[in-house]
């Protein structure tokens, strides 16, 4: 069952007519919120160093809410009110950001293992996967939270975690055909999972985005 989108607006023109810079407001709130997401990043990379027994677990965590918080700050500013935050908006995001924690945590301890060093030269494209999980996960949240006439931003930015996680999950399964080390098991479930997660938020938020979008005659029964 997808979880709910935020109440249905009389209609999108009324709520675009209510809107600093118009039309334009989705576009910027999206814009805004990347640039938004880059920039927490290294902050929160400070952040965690103080913490270095958790720093992997936990700053995809404090990264994440200071996406999610950032991107209701800048749709204040932008729709002239505060998107409604369901539980299931959050709920869908905790589970990513707990996901991205697990598998940065892992491919830490992986690289350690095997290399003796965490080098993201020696791991490859898949030390980046926790990153578009956040992504993802913010993203997906957006959508659920976004007023009528602003979902298709986010939606595009699931879309496209999406499609960027499966292209790292699957550039990892070339090796499977030789098996598997037991020290790889643990990455190897949460990258699927990752990936997985992903796929799920696409989805859903393209179920919110279209049902959200549509115009209210178009979603009533003939």
């Amino acid at each position: 069952m997808a979880p709910r989108a935020a109440p249905l607006a009389s209609g999108a023109q009324s709520d675009i007519a209510v809107w600093r810079l118009g039309a334009a407001a989705p576009w910027l709130w999206c814009l805004g919120s990347l640039m938004w997401y880059v920039a927490s990043a290294y902050l929160t990379l400070l952040l965690v160093t103080a913490i270095p027994a958790a720093q992997f677990l936990i700053q995809p965590l404090v990264w994440g809410g200071l996406v999610m918080g950032g991107a209701l700050l800048i749709a204040r500013m932008l729709f002239a009110r505060w998107p409604q935050v369901s539980r299931s908006a959050l709920g869908l995001a905790m589970v990513g950001l707990v996901l991205a924690g697990l598998l940065e945590e892992s491919l830490h301890g992986w690289a350690l293992a095997r290399f003796g060093v965490f080098d993201p030269e020696l791991i490859g494209p898949s030390i980046g996967l926790f990153a578009v999980i956040v992504g993802s996960a913010a993203a997906g949240f957006a959508v659920l939270v976004a007023p009528r006439g602003a979902s298709l931003p986010p939606l595009a930015i699931a879309i496209g975690g999406a499609l960027v996680s499966g292209l790292v999950v699957a550039m990892n399964m070339s090796g499977l055909g030789d098996g598997i080390d037991p020290r790889s098991l643990a990455p190897a479930i949460l990258m699927a999972a990752g990936g997985g997660y992903a796929l799920i938020v696409a989805f859903i938020a393209v179920l919110v985005a279209v049902r959200r979008e549509l115009p209210d005659d178009a979603m009533a029964p003939e």
